[in-house]
């Protein structure tokens, strides 16, 4: 039984708020989803919401490489496009395609604008804000490693 003041409210000294809290700390956020595969970890891959249904969008994600080995992500697909290339700002500021990059030992990567772009095109869907599409992450070392882009408003 939970102890009420006179007005109907729970008392300051409670312990159902200090419950509550501990309960909700230990429920994951769904917006920081993330998979791992030996010592990769990729963060959150997600998809900018395309404006007014075009038939390209912007992937990002970070990823964390604990091992004690470099690898290199060298490609993306997903089964939603019919092509996803490596897109980065080189020194001038132009955008340029890359064919890899580079995950250094004991690292994190940050794959997100300004810099980084994975360039979805020819959407085969029009994709839905929190919906989850498929794509496969492909590794030099560690192979394909599956993922779901999350839909996100840019």
């Amino acid at each position: 039984m939970t102890a009420r003041s006179a007005a109907g409210g729970l008392k300051p000294d409670s312990p159902v708020p200090v419950m509550l809290a501990i309960i909700l700390a230990c429920v994951p956020d769904a917006s920081a989803h993330g998979v791992k595969k030996g010592s990769l970890e990729v963060i959150h891959p997600h998809i900018g919401l395309p404006a007014d249904a075009s038939p390209t969008g912007c992937a990002h994600m970070t990823i964390v490489n604990t091992g004690k080995s470099a690898d290199r992500l060298i490609a993306v697909s997903s089964p939603i496009a019919a092509d996803v290339v490596l897109l980065t700002r080189n020194s001038s500021g132009a955008i340029i395609q890359v064919p890899f990059v580079d995950i250094p030992a004991r690292s994190r990567v940050i794959l997100d604008e300004p810099t980084w772009c994975l360039k979805i095109s020819g959407l085969k869907v029009t994709p839905i804000e929190d919906a989850a599409y498929e794509g496969m992450l492909h590794f030099e070392k560690h192979g394909g490693l599956a993922v779901d882009f999350v839909v996100q408003r840019a």
